[in-house]
């Protein structure tokens, strides 16, 4: 308190006084309380600032402020390269995804990472016999599905790299930047390695039972774990939570039941895909909602934190869309009488790719608008509604319809 005594004296005295001109007093009095409101501000700022440094030191390494330069580079400066499209180098196997509003590819030798105005900002040689891409607001994850070999990127740079001993089955990243692979070892048929943002191994989970998928919520807080058994020519599935870093887990058992994925979304609901059903669950493991096929086979299935969409085929091979929310109720489902390339969505829309032609559907009103592309595409990376990235196996174009 003597300090602040001392500075509102000093900056009292500064005040100056009336000339042989008027001065008017409001305005003095006014500029005085400024005076001291932004010297106090700038000394809570130097306050801030320093405990921030102080707990964050052991992050505050050389390479992740370059990081972190560079990543504020790409979005303040033109390097004149921009470009509506984007060339990389065609391979065997190629995984695409959306990353920070640009896009990743990543192929057998190579992984390129595109801004969303066309930059390329990272191109890498890789050896991956079937590469995947997980990614988050913040980081990419590329792995070997059945390899042993998996990376961590930004923008920019490789943050981290590890070779198992055992191969990888699947993977997740979650915003948080806590992530998940999948493998196994010599004595458990499916272990869940969790790492943290900077890849620390943080917790594993080991089960006898083949691991299909699992998810990780936003918060990096629980991790949804889904495996099976088989049993006599059927199959028993196990819908497993864990709060990281506790050993609070709870199970629930699907008899007769294959299950193929999962996810947790903001609703803090444990959707999960089977081979004959979808249910969803609440964060406690209580069913929530529960859709049989019946006599439909499943041909495709895909759930996120925004939701899951169903494409299945009747007794006359017609198929079936059915799209849920993230609480597991059905919010589409609709009859297409058309051979399907692709289904994509988001909350709003249903996308549906057909040779040279995109179908959205409107899941509120059912209306559907279809848009034809003069472009072969194998993959539609949707940024909003009206903004695609369409890429096939050399190039990819920043599509805008309208609608």
């Amino acid at each position: 308190m003597r300090i602040l005594n001392n500075l509102f004296e000093k900056l009292h005295n500064r005040v100056p006084k009336k000339s042989v001109q008027t001065v008017s007093g409001y305005y003095t009095h006014v500029s005085y309380l400024y005076s001291i409101v932004r010297t106090v501000l700038f000394m809570f700022l130097t306050l801030f600032l320093a405990i921030a440094v102080i707990t964050n030191a052991k992050a505050d390494t050389h390479e992740n402020i370059i990081y972190l330069f560079k990543d504020f580079n790409l979005l303040v400066t033109s390097d004149g390269k921009d470009s509506d499209v984007m060339d990389y180098i065609s391979d065997t196997n190629m995984n695409f995804a959306e990353y920070k509003s640009g896009l990743c590819v990543v192929g057998n030798n190579n992984i390129t990472i595109f801004t969303s105005s066309g930059r390329k900002t990272l191109h890498e040689t890789i050896n991956y016999s079937a590469p995947r891409i997980e990614v988050s607001t913040k980081y990419l994850l590329a792995y070997d599905l059945g390899g042993t070999e998996f990376s961590l990127y930004n923008s920019t740079a490789c943050l981290d790299f590890e070779t198992l001993d055992y191969p990888i089955s699947g993977a997740y990243i979650s915003d948080s930047g806590i992530y998940a692979i999948i493998t196994k070892n010599a004595e458990y048929q499916g272990v869940v390695n969790i790492y943290d943002n900077r890849s620390n191994l943080i917790a594993k989970y080991e089960k006898n039972k083949y691991i299909s998928d699992v998810a990780i919520d936003s918060r990096g807080e629980k991790i949804a774990v889904v495996a099976f058994t088989q049993n006599e020519g059927t199959f028993d599935s196990e819908l497993t939570i864990y709060n990281i870093g506790s050993t609070d887990t709870l199970s629930v058992i699907e008899k007769n039941s294959l299950v193929l994925q999962c996810s947790i979304n903001k609703d803090e609901y444990i959707n999960v895909v089977f081979n004959n059903m979808f249910c969803s669950y609440d964060k406690s493991g209580q069913l929530k909602n529960k859709y049989e096929y019946s006599n439909n086979e499943l041909i495709y299935a895909s759930t996120n934190n925004i939701g899951t969409v169903l494409q299945m085929q009747d007794e006359n091979s017609e198929n079936l869309i059915i799209m849920f929310d993230t609480k597991g109720k059905i919010v589409y489902n609709n009859k297409i009488n058309y051979e399907i390339k692709n289904i994509y969505f988001n909350e709003d829309y249903l996308f549906i790719s057909k040779d040279k032609i995109i179908e959205i559907h409107n899941i509120k009103s059912e209306i559907v608008k279809t848009v034809e592309v003069d472009y072969d595409f194998d993959t539609i990376l949707i940024r909003s509604n009206t903004e695609f990235i369409l890429c096939n196996r050399s190039r990819a174009i920043n599509f805008n319809c309208k609608y």
